[in-house]
């Protein structure tokens, strides 16, 4: 009975230890993909202040010119 308690606290264990090494893996790749997305966020956001300060000068050359 004491044998067999330790083998099915033994599988556990080694069960826990295959799921943190997947979750460990899971939380890399999702950390990486975090970094991947917030870099393009921060490029978009970029572009987009850029595209803003081109469409105000347009707008301020016209309101100048008319």
């Amino acid at each position: 009975d004491f044998e067999r308690r330790r083998g099915d606290l033994e599988t556990e264990l080694r069960i826990m230890q295959d799921d943190r090494a997947r979750l460990a893996v899971e939380l890399e790749s999702a950390t990486a993909r975090l970094e991947r997305v917030e870099n393009a966020t921060a490029d978009v956001s970029r572009r987009v202040h850029s595209a803003i300060g081109a469409v105000r000068e347009v707008i301020d050359r016209a309101e100048a010119a008319g």
